[in-house]
């Protein structure tokens, strides 16, 4: 299967988002916050975002996307990714609107990442059960 470039550009905005969220909670467990780094990876996960949208055929019928979450792998990954981004955003305010530090912060920098990691399995998944695609799924 050749891909779509707004695919190529989803897949890769939502990996490197999920990676660069990585090295920023890494990071952060050491007692530093690389301001950079957090901006990175919400940059990185808006244009895969971006990526999404002209990606669908049907802008339309994007409403309809959810309705199939305990079926349908695409519904899990709109929802997965949409939460991983809610949470970039959410840490790009919070870091930037106050101190960075505490218990809470970093529970959320941690779960931030880990929902991004998700985010990228469910998306794995996804490729999984598309015949086409099946040589992108891959433990690379």
């Amino acid at each position: 299967m050749r891909p779509t470039w707004p695919l190529l550009v989803l897949t890769i905005g939502q990996g490197m988002a999920a990676g660069v969220m990585s090295l920023y909670a890494a990071a952060h467990l050491a007692g530093e916050s690389p301001t950079p780094l957090l901006w990175a990876a919400l940059a990185a996960a808006l244009v895969g975002g971006a990526g999404s949208f002209f990606h669908m055929h049907r802008l339309q019928a994007a409403r309809f996307v959810l309705r199939r979450l305990a079926t349908s792998w695409l519904s899990r990954e709109a929802l997965s990714t949409g939460i991983f981004g809610g949470g970039l955003a959410v840490l790009v305010v919070w870091q930037w609107s106050g101190p960075s530090v505490g218990w809470a912060y970093t529970t959320a920098v941690v779960a931030v990442a880990g929902i991004g990691w998700m985010a990228v399995w469910i998306t794995a998944r996804l490729y999984a059960s598309i015949r086409a695609m099946l040589s992108w799924y891959t433990p690379w």
